[in-house]
């Protein structure tokens, strides 16, 4: 078996001061291959280089030179927005206040046009109280001068991952095949198939949030569904599990 001679957090000469000013909050060795994680917060990142942000190409080139320093890959995990996990928390606990703990799971997720999407679970939910929990939201939204977008109703009696489910298992095994998918997914949804679960992939492919690589019949997340990637109640747990299952594939044997 291959040996592998892991650096130390330590050894990395540019954290914390100088990395800080790529914003990179947290630095870590991934103990499967040796590689070393930059975590910049997503809301960090522009295209254009605006005021108080580091650039993509920025951050590309301190990879780079951090790959050629201490010979090993350098891989970025995108944490989500502080503000969207707060905004997701805070809501979260007003609406379980309000409705007495009804509310199971509870998504959000900013779309392109800047409104606020949620995806709500609600066992036993009655149509008065899906337009209550509904008009609550809104005025909770409104409130803090945000816009509402739309909300799924996630049905509690089908045991099925939801697009927002299927896109976080995707985040954190990207780039996977379908069977891999599917495998990973119906531990957790019994209900599960895998020609259900190629329907739901095609949904996202036509949304723009995934990809299928023609060569390799993989998928992997586009910018545009790395944003709408909901965070949970547990924070950037898509993020964790990313950053050790790529590890993982690569050190298997």
């Amino acid at each position: 078996m291959r040996r592998l001679v892991l650096i130390k957090v330590e050894q990395i000469t540019e954290y914390p001061e100088r990395l800080s000013k790529y914003f990179v909050s947290d630095l870590q060795i991934r103990p499967t291959d040796g590689s070393i994680l930059l975590y910049i917060p997503k809301d960090k990142v522009s295209d254009t280089g605006e005021s108080n942000t580091v650039t993509r190409r920025q951050i590309r080139g301190i990879s780079s030179e951090l790959e050629k320093k201490y010979g090993t890959p350098v891989n970025v995990v995108l944490l989500k927005s502080r503000k969207i996990e707060e905004l997701e928390l805070g809501l979260g606990h007003l609406l379980n206040q309000r409705f007495n703990n009804a509310i199971e799971q509870f998504y959000l997720s900013f779309s392109a046009k800047s409104e606020i999407n949620a995806w709500i679970l609600v066992p036993g939910l009655s149509s008065s109280l899906k337009q209550e929990i509904n008009d609550v939201f809104g005025l909770l939204l409104e409130e803090s001068s945000l816009i509402k977008g739309t909300i799924q109703w996630i049905d509690p009696d089908i045991d099925l991952p939801s697009l927002p489910a299927i896109l976080k298992v995707v985040k954190s095994l990207q780039p996977v095949l379908i069977l891999s998918l599917f495998q990973e997914l119906a531990d957790r949804y019994p209900d599960t198939s895998e020609k259900w679960l190629n329907s739901q992939l095609n949904k996202l492919i036509k949304k723009k949030c995934l990809v299928r690589d023609k060569g390799s019949a993989s998928y992997t997340l586009t910018s545009l569904g790395l944003n709408i990637v909901p965070s949970s109640l547990n924070r950037n747990s898509s993020d964790v599990l990313r950053a050790l299952a790529l590890g993982k594939r690569k050190w298997s044997n």
